[in-house]
């Protein structure tokens, strides 16, 4: 039986703190109930038999379909006149592209080296 741990607890030779979810007895779920140290948690119930799939309804016997009335055709439009050729624009020559000029790292000069200060000899 699953129990959850409310406040710590020592049981199957371990310490369990509260929130722990235990599996134990029946007979020491009970004991821990009685105490305030945990609390019985429902049983997951098992999942339900899948069910069998409907049987599918045989298909009725489609009577013949009524034949429709068949649209009477229209007379066809008359044919638009073409429209005229028109001079295709002159393309247009795309800019080459142009190496982006790369700035060449300045030379930094050295820092000076800082003057160490001489010591003081230790006292004796």
């Amino acid at each position: 039986m699953r129990v959850l741990v409310t406040s710590p607890t020592k049981y199957g030779g371990r310490f369990h703190g509260p929130g722990a979810v235990v599996d134990m007895e029946p007979a020491e779920a009970e004991r821990l109930e009685a105490l305030g140290a945990g609390r019985r948690m429902r049983e997951p119930e098992p999942p339900p038999p899948p069910a069998p799939p409907p049987p599918e309804p045989e298909p009725e016997p489609q009577a013949e379909p009524e034949p429709q009335a068949k649209p009477e055709p229209q007379a066809k439009p008359e044919p638009q006149a073409k429209p005229e050729p028109q001079a295709e624009p002159e393309p247009t020559p795309e800019p080459e592209p142009q190496p982006e000029p790369t700035p060449e790292p300045e030379p930094q000069p050295e820092p000076a080296p800082t003057p160490t200060k001489a010591r003081k000899p230790a006292p004796k």
